[in-house]
């Protein structure tokens, strides 16, 4: 980052306090160089030569006139730093030349930069920022234009934009007679939250223009660089959430029967400021994200259930980070089920279980049974094995497992539910999502009918009720017979639990 500083009528006294970012705070107090005490100065023959070799190390000036600042001592460069000051070997101004201005080399990691105008404050404003674009050769928009004291403050973004500015120090003449000196340093993005009505307005005029009634399209690409807006000075970023989130809503307002909306070059990071758009154009079936600053796939999860079928994506760094270009389509389409273009590739049709005529579906039947024998045997044997399981003794149980009989048990309690109720059961769970550890799910499975009814016994007792009981017959051959049976019970004084139970009815019960 390049930037000028000219000496004013009292130029080291514009260099006086430190903000909390590390700007230079220029303000507008008046200290006589005549009278202020030089720390670093020295008459000539002090060590470092000629009078002025620690005075300029320091960034410190001489009258009126700009000395060189050595960023290459130690000791001078914290002190520039705090100060906001270049560190520059030399007098030339970019490294390596010689136009004598002084450099700021650091880079915004945001990408924005705060410009100081000291003693700007006898301009108008729009004569002010015309001179600037004039001479700088950039057609830039300000944004949170301000005076701090007789300091005039605004914020651009892109280092090229700061460079140009800073490059306008000493090329005009204040009302004053002096220089006007222009700085740039880096800066967090502006706090864009409070839109008052007027700029509201204007972008809501050119969301308009941007609107395609006979196709009933959105073009809202590169908005921050909109003409009309730019040519009123507006600065209007969408990758921000409160600009993003009040053109969803002009959307909704204005036009919501959009089918399709270009979203592209406005360097889009975070997809929150969408998370609306589903409500706002509850028909849009194409969005074009492509040249953002995307990189998380999981910025798609805020506008998940957009019912988009085409979407743009190439340039964003999440489309280059995945390599394998069916991954890529995979995660999308758990976003987006019903997306069949992506970067104007067609995809394969999604799977999916729509109706094209509506069909009315089979009553649902309480049990089924795959004939009355069938059922008259399912039926004795569940009234038998509950009425043991009820009673004080399972022992009697043992007649109804084969010595090669294996059980297992799954129990899952509600996440909104208190207390120990369950605990005799999820202590035994071999719910193989949670239970992990295999020697543990080893431990959990009971072979043999004296370690299956010894595990039944540990129990609580129990009641069930025979009249909430759902019986499905899944498989039945002459050779077996594999049934499920679902119902509610409760352990003796306490409330009811819903179960669900698998049988084979050739001895062997699980």
């Amino acid at each position: 980052m390049h930037c000028n500083f000219l000496g004013g009528p009292t130029p080291r006294s514009r260099l006086d306090a430190v903000d909390e970012e590390g700007d230079v705070n220029m303000a507008d107090r008046v200290v006589s160089h005549e009278s202020r005490y030089n720390p670093y100065g020295g008459g000539r023959g002090r060590r470092g030569g000629r009078g002025r070799g620690n005075y300029q190390e320091r960034g410190g000036y001489r009258g009126n006139k700009p000395l060189a600042m050595d960023g290459s001592q130690t000791g001078s460069r914290n002190a520039m730093e705090r100060l906001g000051l270049p560190l520059q070997g030399g007098r030339g101004g970019r490294r390596g030349g010689g136009s004598g201005h002084s450099s700021y080399s650091r880079d915004s990691p945001s990408g924005w930069y705060k410009i100081f105008v000291p003693f700007a404050i006898d301009y108008k404003k729009e004569i002010l920022l015309e001179i600037l674009r004039d001479k700088s050769g950039t057609p830039f928009s300000p944004v949170q234009f301000h005076l701090e004291g007789k300091t005039v403050v605004f914020h651009v973004q892109g280092q090229n934009t700061a460079d140009a500015l800073c490059r306008v120090s000493k090329q005009v003449t204040a009302p004053s007679g002096f220089k006007l000196m222009v700085k740039a340093v880096p800066s967090r993005a502006p706090n864009f939250s409070k839109l008052d009505d007027a700029t509201l307005d204007l972008v809501r005029q050119a969301v308009k223009r941007r609107h395609n009634a006979a196709q009933q399209t959105l073009d809202l690409s590169d908005f921050s660089h909109d003409p009309e807006l730019t040519a009123q000075h507006v600065f209007f970023p969408l990758n921000r959430y409160a600009m993003l989130s009040n053109v969803v809503d002009i959307v909704r307002k204005t036009f919501p029967e959009v089918i399709a909306v270009d979203l592209s070059k406005n360097r889009l990071h975070a997809l929150e400021g969408l998370s609306s758009l589903r409500k706002a154009a509850p028909a849009l079936k194409g969005l074009n994200l492509s040249n953002n600053e995307i990189r998380g796939m999981s910025e798609f999860d805020k506008v998940r259930g957009l019912a988009i079928q085409e979407l743009l994506l190439a340039g964003n760094p999440v489309s280059s980070s995945i390599k394998d270009h069916s991954t890529l389509v995979s995660e999308i389409r758990k976003r987006f089920p019903k997306l069949i273009k992506l970067d104007g590739h067609e995809l394969p049709a999604p799977i999916g279980f729509d109706l094209e005529t509506p069909s009315t579906l089979p009553k649902t039947k309480a049990s089924f049974f795959v004939n009355d024998d069938v059922k008259k045997m399912v039926l004795q044997f569940l009234e038998e094995y509950f009425m043991v399981y009820d009673s004080g003794d399972r022992q009697a149980l043992l007649n109804a497992y084969h010595d090669s009989a294996i059980f297992s048990m799954s129990a899952v309690q509600r996440r909104d539910a208190r207390g120990p109720f369950m605990s005799e059961y999820t202590s035994r769970s071999r719910n193989i999502s949670f239970v992990r550890d295999l020697d543990r799910r080893v431990k959990l499975l009971k072979r043999g009918r004296v370690s299956v009814v010894s595990e039944l016994t540990e129990l609580p007792k129990t009641q069930h009720d025979p009249a909430s009981f759902y019986v499905d017959i899944t498989h039945y051959s002459p050779q077996l017979l594999n049934f499920t049976v679902t119902g509610v019970f409760k352990e003796v004084g306490k409330n009811f639990t819903f179960f669900c139970q698998i049988g084979l009815a050739d001895g062997v019960y699980v």
